[in-house]
């Protein structure tokens, strides 16, 4: 899925943009542990899967001009999304 919002009157020039994300290829225990094989799991599996669940996280830093900001992203089946925009 495409989605697109666009930001109007921003009473600064540049923002932070952080995006924490799960989809099937990072932050998806039950991916993962498909991947591995969908055995029976120790202690030290569900150890691994615990840590290689956390959303995956990208940050940039964008120039916003003539006060607008469009933010746009593509999402994957079953991905979910969590955008933070911080004005800078």
């Amino acid at each position: 899925m495409d989605i697109s919002v666009e930001f109007v009157e921003i009473p600064v020039n540049s923002c932070t943009i952080r995006v924490r994300s799960i989809n099937q290829k990072s932050g998806s225990a039950f991916d993962e542990w498909v991947r591995m094989g969908g055995l029976s799991l120790t202690e030290q599996d569900i150890d691994y899967l615990k840590i290689s669940s956390e959303p995956k996280l990208t940050i940039r830093h964008t120039d916003i001009k003539d006060g607008k900001l469009t933010y746009s992203a593509s999402l994957d089946p079953l991905e979910i999304m969590f955008v933070e925009i911080q004005l800078t």
